[in-house]
């Protein structure tokens, strides 16, 4: 039994570093969707596994709705290993209707469980590695809605069957890897007085909190899976390629960005073609982003230079600069990044990346179709001198 202030640790500690505020729930059509289902299959989960068998037609058939018919469905179960029992398909929900109903875990009752693992498979697209069956690397679609499914009753353990601050460190690290990939961690928590359900609780409303995900409880677990996932937060941010540009897709200008502009502070200056500054003091990337959703968006906002401007093919010839986690209220708001400078003629590409915000159009080589494709990427070409000496 862990003491009192063990599992206050546990709570305070699931604040995590990164928690974007919680967003109005709407459901909506969620576009293309890539929904990786992580499950706890030990003995504890007897019950809610067996409403999930249960359920499960209902939770792909949703999710096929709210797709439209364009989604994947990733399958991982856990106890103190890793199993991958499918990798993204298109178009699979017969394939996991047929493998849910099938599943079982061990009987034994002991606790923790190796869901972090489990979460880093999926986040990161993880091939076959100790402690793990199978391979998860068919990969995330930048286009589409990216959403993790945690089903658990156990606190994170990796694969040593203990749990302890480092188990706790590397669920952290998922989340913060989710939230840099756009991906929101659903967690979905049937109690169990055997371990600590307000510590379990803790951690996993740490996981949906840090990426913008849903955290609830309760036992009806098919019912609770179909609503955090089809519960979709469409956000519209973007940066500007024009002066006119209202966020539509695809655009027609690619490499004028009226909203990224270098100064030599924090306060906003007008964009110039060509800026003078000391390589040694640096200068100040300002990005001014809009929102023309019905919510705060988001996600990270990544600036990458190159010198080899229309030409540079993504991302072989980009060099990434700075990056940032950012809520994007209605309206927007303006991002500083500082930048140790670079006297060339250059490219500045702004990526958003962002689960509720995700690009318009699969980002190909050729950066000028991609900023013309997506209004979350954004470029402008500046001319660096060094300042007078």
């Amino acid at each position: 039994m862990r003491s009192r202030s063990a599992v206050l640790a546990v709570v305070v500690a699931a604040a995590w570093l990164v928690a974007p505020p919680a967003a109005t729930a709407q459901a909506a059509d969620c576009g293309p969707m890539d929904v990786a289902l992580v499950l706890d299959t030990t003995a504890s989960m007897d019950a809610a596994l067996d409403d999930l068998k249960a359920g499960i037609g209902g939770v792909t058939s949703a999710i096929e709705t709210a797709s439209g018919g364009d989604y994947r469905i990733g399958l991982i179960t856990f106890d103190n290993e890793v199993q991958v029992r499918s990798a993204f398909v298109p178009g699979n929900k017969a394939a996991i209707d047929t493998v849910v109903p099938t599943l079982s875990g061990p009987t034994g009752t002991n606790l923790p469980e190796a869901s972090d693992e489990a979460v880093h498979t999926a986040v990161r697209t993880l091939g076959v590695r100790p402690h793990q069956s199978g391979g998860f690397t068919a990969g995330w679609r930048s286009q589409a809605t990216k959403a993790v499914v945690l089903v658990t009753d156990a606190l994170p353990g990796g694969f040593d069957d203990l749990h302890g601050p480092a188990d706790l460190a590397s669920a952290q690290a998922a989340g913060q890897a989710a939230f840099d990939r756009g991906i929101r961690i659903h967690a979905v928590h049937p109690p169990n007085p055997a371990d600590d359900p307000v510590a379990v609780g803790a951690v996993m409303a740490g996981y949906a909190g840090s990426t913008g995900g849903i955290s609830v409880t309760g036992t009806e677990i098919a019912d609770l899976i179909t609503g955090v996932v089809t519960t979709c937060r469409r956000t519209d941010a973007f940066v500007r390629d024009a002066v006119a540009d209202v966020g539509a897709e695809p655009g027609a200008v690619a490499s004028q960005s009226p909203d990224i502009s270098l100064c030599p502070g924090q306060v906003w200056c007008a964009p110039a073609a060509e800026v003078t500054a000391d390589p040694g003091t640096g200068v100040f990337v300002h990005v001014r982003m809009s929102n023309a959703g019905g919510g705060t968006s988001v996600g990270v906002l990544k600036l990458y230079r190159s010198l080899f401007h229309g030409n540079g093919q993504w991302p072989l010839q980009w060099s990434q600069i700075g990056a940032v986690p950012v809520s994007v209220p209605a309206g927007g708001k303006t991002v500083v990044l500082p930048w140790a400078s670079v006297v060339a003629d250059q490219s500045f590409l702004v990526r958003w990346v962002s689960g509720s915000d995700p690009m318009a159009f699969a980002e190909g080589s050729g950066i000028s179709f991609n900023v013309r494709s997506n209004n979350n990427v954004a470029w402008r070409r500046i001319v660096v001198n060094p300042e007078p000496g």
